[in-house]
């Protein structure tokens, strides 16, 4: 008679995530959105968390009654990247369909130093043409932090791919086709103008179309009714606007973090939130230098006065905003 024989290899470990038995840590998500909606919880195992990630290993050490307060991701995307730890199956990111979400995880994957989950997020990137307008508003809220910069071009090129693709365009509603054309011509060298124009022309058309047929509605309206009819505003393509002499980005990014800033780039400092810097507060100063090799900071040189330089770490929780001149 042949023995069963238990051992980890077989053991199952999403099982025990899902069940939250013997559990030791408590990670509480804030809503960075609206911070007074009541946090919300995911559990875990220190000792299996410690061998993944080394920065959740550490975290583990200074933690005050078992529990870590997460700020930044949403609930649901902490929670497919602790899931995926404990269950390893590819599925669980696989079976994501919304961007935004994967960007977080790829992120998380980034911040707790978890190899591997970088170059598996790049594989499961899909860009079908009614996602198209969704995927570019994406990109326009990560692509300027370095961090991502990997899964932005994946996304880029998957973007790239859909565009050349279609021809008709016949799966994107109207609207989302301008939005589409507005977004891609604000860099032309990115996107290439052969691509689009043949997608302004697909915007314009489409636009027109729908423009006609209201007027068609209207129109027979008129001969039943002789009640008004509104008439819905038609959108309207908008052509690129100027380039902020600023911070050289369209559109001005007034108030951002300093990590979307560029060297050259005047700011002034409010609410910062933490000693680590001693910049002082409502004082002009200019970006003269950004490094970017940190994973979860940015090393900073800031000159003051045109003599004084400030350098210093900083993370995304620290609180600049600039004012353009």
């Amino acid at each position: 008679m042949l023995s069963t024989q238990s051992t980890l290899k077989n053991y199952n470990f999403a099982k025990l995530f899902e069940s939250e038995n013997d559990s030791d840590v408590e990670f509480k998500i804030f809503n960075a959105v609206d911070p007074k909606t009541e946090a919300k919880s995911v559990k875990g195992h220190q000792f299996l968390l410690g061998l993944l990630s080394p920065v959740l290993k550490k975290q583990f050490l200074y933690m005050k009654e078992n529990v870590i307060e997460v700020r930044g991701p949403s609930f649901n995307s902490f929670r497919a990247f602790i899931k995926f730890l404990y269950s390893g199956e590819e599925n669980d990111i696989k079976s994501i369909n919304d961007l935004k979400v994967l960007f977080e995880i790829y992120g998380l994957g980034a911040t707790y130093q978890v190899r591997g989950i970088r170059n598996l997020m790049n594989s499961f990137v899909e860009v079908p043409p009614t996602k198209l307008a969704y995927c570019l508003e994406v990109l326009q809220e990560y692509e300027t932090k370095f961090i991502f910069e990997d899964l932005v071009k994946i996304v880029q090129e998957k973007c790239y791919e859909t565009l050349n693709n279609n021809y008709s365009f016949d799966e994107i509603p109207p609207t989302d086709l301008i939005r589409i054309w507005e977004s891609m011509n604000q860099d032309l060298v990115l996107w290439g103008w052969s691509s689009l124009k043949k997608l302004k022309d697909a915007a314009e058309k489409a636009a027109a179309a729908e423009k006609k047929e209201e007027t068609e509605r209207k129109e027979d309206s008129e001969e039943e009714s002789w009640e008004p009819v509104p008439v819905k505003p038609q959108p309207k393509i908008i052509e690129r606007g100027p380039i902020c002499s600023n911070c050289n980005s369209i559109p001005c990014m007034d108030r951002q973090p300093l990590d979307k800033l560029k060297v050259g780039t005047k700011l002034r400092r409010t609410q910062f939130s933490s000693a680590d810097c001693y910049v002082p507060e409502g004082i002009d100063a200019v970006v003269i230098g950004l490094n970017n090799e940190p994973q979860n900071h940015v090393k900073v040189d800031i000159l003051v006065d045109d003599s004084t330089v400030y350098s210093f770490d900083y993370y995304p929780s620290f609180l600049f905003t600039y004012t353009c001149f």
